[in-house]
């Protein structure tokens, strides 16, 4: 559960190419301006919609960046064990908290907008109850994040669902799909030059990813798993240098015996036994 000012949590999936879909901010621009308009001035629950990797979460998040010091912000993702109770409770303590450096006096009596992101996965008729509960608060707007097959089933099963306004965040047409491309090439450094993203290729990346941000990048290569450093010949060589290594050293410690032998006589003499030889000859009386 996410509560307050903190943000969603990327989903697996997309999570190292969602950081990129800022270079969208611009496109975005018209829904994030509706967004605005509808939670400050309308009552009417609101339906974000697109398909998977249209950049959803990543819309709202920079949305909520940008609004931050307006609106409170209750951030819940959808799961099955989600219940209205549940919902209830993050709100309460979303009204009660003050995070980020805003303080209470800041938002008191602005908004508090929840988002139910992922909220196909919410059980049938909890997205009808939540409308029922913000219908006379008129200081909450709801947001559901829903792919269009989700919609679809919630409207069978939420029949409140018909009620929300409904924004759609639309795929990018050809031309933003090329200057997305560059711009992205060009923030990751990969060094393509102008002729390796020509309208060419451009086409054929649109054509298959129907100008959808997730499926754009998921077509461009070392984007999901960022190439990781390939140690294994330098372990391979260090492993052959610590073997010389080790061979040398048996070799000369087999020998040092040998060698200390011949040395040691000289730096501590070992005591010479008592001659048997007879001494001088005494004289004689």
């Amino acid at each position: 559960m996410t509560l307050g000012f903190q943000l969603f949590k990327p989903n697996p999936s997309v999570q190292a190419v969602r950081g990129d879909f800022s270079l969208l901010t611009q496109v975005w621009a018209p829904q994030q301006e509706l967004l605005q308009h509808l939670t400050t001035n309308l009552q009417q629950p609101i339906i974000v919609c697109g398909p998977t990797g249209i950049g959803k979460t990543s819309l709202l998040q920079n949305w909520q960046k940008q609004q931050a010091r307006i609106c409170r912000f209750c951030l819940l993702n959808g799961n099955v064990q989600l219940k209205l109770d549940t919902v209830l409770d993050a709100i309460d303590q979303a009204l009660r908290q003050t995070g980020n450096g805003v303080t209470d006096s800041m938002v008191r009596g602005n908004k508090l907008v929840l988002i139910l992101d992922d909220a196909g996965e919410l059980n049938a008729g909890l997205a009808h109850e939540i409308i029922e509960f913000a219908a006379d608060k008129p200081l909450l707007s709801v947001v559901f994040v829903l792919s269009h097959d989700e919609l679809y089933i919630k409207n069978i099963t939420d029949s409140l669902m018909d009620d929300c306004y409904l924004i759609e965040i639309p795929p990018l047409s050809e031309q933003q799909c090329g200057e997305f491309l560059t711009s992205f090439t060009t923030k990751r450094r990969l060094g393509w030059s102008s002729s390796t993203l020509d309208d060419r290729y451009i086409a054929n990346v649109y054509r298959q990813s129907h100008g959808i941000p997730g499926r754009i990048l998921a077509q461009l290569p070392n984007v999901k798993q960022p190439k990781q450093a390939d140690n294994s010949l330098w372990q391979l060589c260090a492993a052959i240098v610590l073997l010389v290594a080790i061979t040398l050293a048996l070799q000369w410690f087999s020998q040092k015996p040998n060698g200390l032998q011949a040395v040691l006589p000289l730096i501590n003499p070992a005591p010479q036994p008592p001659s048997s030889a007879p001494g001088p000859a005494q004289q004689q009386p």
